[in-house]
């Protein structure tokens, strides 16, 4: 294998891998948008719109949102090796991640529209409205970000992200 056809196959690994966790973050934000978000995907369709009940409207409840946070929550289990998936969609840098080097391996959400910008943002706009408005997909998203962050390998990335100094999003 030449040199050339490797950097070729490393770029097109890395556009796959960067069109792979920009669909499911536009579909968790896509889900998370909508009035109608499925709030928790094990409860009885009659309770499954969180503490206000349905929507007026007559459309079905959207489960995107709910389906993306299960999956990652599902493939950050502490015991699956890493990187996981989880590790992809969460926006970290999985070039050097597969190298076996995640413990050293950058966030990349400044640079790259991910799941965990759409999980920041669902738990820090609007005024905390989901916590009030759909408690079971805010309590997945603080569970999540735990997991991760308290993990052995990959856990120092998220906390340095999510460190007041280094994001503007989080109050000092």
């Amino acid at each position: 294998v030449t040199a050339a056809a490797a950097s070729a196959a490393a770029a097109d690994l890395a556009d796959v891998l960067g069109s792979l966790r920009r669909g499911f973050a536009q579909a968790m934000a896509q889900g998370a948008a909508c009035p109608n978000a499925l709030d928790n995907l094990d409860a009885p369709p009659a309770e499954r719109m969180g503490p206000y009940g349905s929507s007026p409207s007559s459309d079905p409840a959207d489960p995107r949102v709910a389906l993306v946070l299960r999956l990652l929550l599902q493939t950050s289990s502490p015991a699956l090796p890493a990187p996981s998936l989880a590790h992809l969609l969460l926006g970290y840098d999985m070039e050097m991640g597969l190298g076996g080097r995640l413990e050293e391996s950058l966030l990349l959400p400044h640079q790259e529209y991910s799941c965990l910008t759409i999980v920041e943002r669902m738990l820090t706009q609007h005024q905390m409205r989901l916590a009030v408005s759909k408690p079971k997909l805010y309590s997945q998203c603080l569970y999540l970000l735990h997991r991760v962050a308290s993990a052995p390998v990959g856990g120092l990335p998220l906390l340095e992200y999510l460190s007041p100094k280094n994001n503007p999003l989080i109050p000092n």
